[in-house]
């Protein structure tokens, strides 16, 4: 969502998703994620998070990156189920790369639209994503 922010700031036309079953966010353990649907709204994420454990998430960064996601959009989208087409699709880990990959190749389509897949590894921290994004807006930039 970084690069969502960044690149939208800079004039470009950006969606963003996901790519797994559901959303997971960090939760008390690390074998314990927050699980909710695609489609649930950041707001009801961030007001139920707050009323659980408002100094967990909010010391683990949940908080603050879900003030940011509201920001942007209302919920999470699943890549799998949208119908919009792309020019270039960019991913920021091999994993969501294959599925991506996967999920066009399963997709039923009357003809068939030449897309660029680019994978651009970042960790999931707040200071990576920035430098991720910084990275992704620059490629962005020499390419057109």
């Amino acid at each position: 969502m970084d690069a969502h922010s960044t690149l939208r700031k800079h004039g470009y036309n950006v969606e963003s998703f996901g790519s797994g079953v559901c959303v997971k966010l960090p939760g008390k353990s690390i074998d314990k994620p927050v699980i909710y649907e695609f489609g649930t709204p950041y707001s009801l994420m961030y007001n139920e998070l707050v009323n659980t454990d408002k100094n967990l998430y909010q010391t683990n960064g949940v908080l603050n990156m879900l003030e940011r996601n509201m920001k942007i959009k209302d919920h999470p989208e699943r890549f799998q189920t949208t119908n919009l087409q792309f020019d270039v699709i960019i991913t920021c880990e091999e994993r969501v790369f294959d599925q991506v990959i996967q999920a066009i190749d399963e997709w039923q389509t009357d003809h068939l639209e030449i897309v660029h897949i680019v994978n651009v590894d970042i960790k999931d921290n707040f200071h990576d994503a920035f430098k991720g994004s910084q990275h992704i807006l620059e490629l962005k930039r020499r390419t057109i």
